[in-house]
């Protein structure tokens, strides 16, 4: 079983989707509103900080389970909104879980540590 890492859910503040990582680094994750019901659907998009810098990227997992994520640590300069591929994972989500949680406006859910599902 995999260990927690952080929490998934909408933000407080708005319909955007809030990842919070705990360890191994902690940060914080948003998917803007207008992308999250495409990423509940398994979808890719761009991840942002809270200042609005594109620092990630969310894509759902080939069995269509799990979102992955992960940071753009090491690409350089990355365009706003361009979608790079999730190729090793940082974090996991239960996809089904969140997007009931996230429907119906309660959770946060866990995150899961990376490694594939």
């Amino acid at each position: 079983m995999r260990a927690g890492v952080g929490t998934a859910g909408r933000a407080d503040d708005s319909d955007e989707l809030e990842i919070r990582i705990r360890a191994p680094t902690p940060r914080r994750y948003r998917v803007r509103g207008e992308d999250v019901q495409r990423v509940l659907r398994g979808h890719p998009a761009v991840l942002f900080s809270e200042e609005g810098e594109p620092i990630g990227d969310i894509a759902g997992s080939a069995s269509g389970r799990m979102l992955i994520g992960a940071s753009r640590a090491g690409l350089g300069f990355v365009p706003d909104g361009e979608v790079f591929p999730v190729e090793a994972a940082a974090f996991l989500i239960p996809r089904d879980h969140l997007r009931a949680h996230y429907n119906r406006h309660d959770g946060p859910i866990e995150v899961l540590g990376g490694g594939g599902d």
